[in-house]
């Protein structure tokens, strides 16, 4: 007897997608090609070292139970919480932000420099600060040294001289954590954030089943940049952005998209969304100012990334908080940030990318992976 052969057919646009794979393509005509000759005698950028890909592997997300039920706990009904107005990254930045003394000039060479570029030293950065408590960066006893001990032991475990590297890069993350982040946010940093108001490595997987999106409810390059289309066009959304997402060349999507982001917090009563890099840019801070940034941040499609992110942790929230989420009032911004460049003598001003993108942005795109229903005025596309 011969098995019954296989006639049906099966649906290749019906699958899970992670930001990876939709940009999969661009990503390799970046690596590929030769990296622009940079102006007043800086170096190049080089093309993303960042490490690990967040979304392609499967994690834990660390101390997400705790603030889930927290959340959990909230007043559905109750009123909306208190926020400080983020400002906006348009915004006039100050002089030296608050900090240690002896704030570096902009042509100084970073700290890290000469830490090699590659997957290697994103995973190392990455690592630290996803398992850190930021304030043990200050402590001089018993956490200090075991969280010493964690950068070296990641700087062993992939590759690295630990004796050569920990104490410079120990360093340098305390000044991560040390930068205050947003101007006009009252000095806001990473250490200033408890363990329970932190939610890292926060994964999500929300389904594609859009009745909005082009192509018979599937979503398309044509259709995300069709959502994006209307944003202004500022720091963090350059011209002729949407039509570069145009431009991606993934298949129709239908399924599931998921990812993971590296921490999402709470401040004040509003929420933030970082994401750390550990792009080599150049060899000094002038290397991280905004304008490096924002190249950095449309040729690799971070933009995108962090739009479908804010789409994440939007609908989270919605879900958990229900009519006491407000997008507008509850939501901080997005702080992607380039660790290499970070130092508090300059703050916001050198290796902090931020961006607040609009809430009808957000709840378009949110609608574009949903129903038109969904995506009702005011409530977000959050099921």
């Amino acid at each position: 007897l011969d098995g019954r052969g296989f006639r049906g057919r099966i649906d290749r646009t019906w699958r899970a997608a992670s930001f990876s794979s939709l940009t999969h393509a661009a990503a390799a005509e970046a690596l590929a090609a030769a990296p622009p000759r940079a102006p007043d005698g800086l170096a190049p950028a080089t093309a993303d070292d960042s490490g690990r890909d967040h979304d392609a592997e499967t994690a834990a997300a660390v101390g997400t139970d705790a603030i889930v039920a927290e959340i959990d706990d909230l007043d559905a009904g109750g009123g909306r919480p208190d926020a400080v107005m983020a400002a906006s990254a348009g915004a006039a930045t100050p002089g030296a932000a608050p900090g240690r003394a002896g704030a570096p000039a902009g042509m100084d060479r970073v700290a890290l420099d000469a830490l090699p570029a590659g997957a290697d030293a994103g995973n190392v950065i990455h690592a630290v600060l996803e398992h850190a408590d930021f304030a043990h960066f200050a402590d001089a006893g018993t956490a200090g040294g075991r969280l010493r001990a964690s950068v070296a032991r990641q700087l062993r475990q992939h590759g690295f001289d630990a004796d050569a590297w920990a104490d410079a890069v120990w360093a340098a993350l305390a000044d991560v954590v040390d930068t205050p982040l947003v101007a006009g946010a009252g000095g806001l940093n990473l250490r200033a954030i408890p363990q329970a108001d932190r939610i890292t490595e926060m994964e999500f997987t929300f389904p594609v089943v859009s009745d909005r999106a082009p192509d018979g409810g599937r979503v398309t390059p044509a259709g995300l940049a069709a959502a994006l289309a209307g944003e202004a066009v500022g720091p963090g959304f350059p011209a002729g952005y949407a039509e570069r997402v145009r431009t991606l060349g993934f298949a129709a999507l239908a399924g599931y998209l998921r990812g993971y982001v590296d921490l999402a917090f709470r401040r004040d009563g509003r929420w933030y969304l970082v994401d750390y890099k550990s792009n080599r840019l150049g060899p000094t801070y002038d290397h991280y100012a905004p304008d490096r940034l924002a190249d950095a941040m449309a040729r690799h499609h971070y933009v995108l990334q962090y739009h479908l992110y804010v789409v994440a942790l939007h609908r989270f929230l919605c879900q958990r908080l229900g009519a006491a989420w407000d997008y507008e009032r509850g939501f901080g911004g997005v702080l992607y940030l380039f660790v290499r460049g970070m130092h508090p003598g300059f703050g916001p001003r050198r290796g902090v990318f931020y961006d607040r993108p609009p809430a009808a942005l957000v709840e378009r795109l949110s609608g574009l992976f949903d129903d038109p229903a969904a995506a009702a005025p005011g409530r977000g596309a959050a099921r």
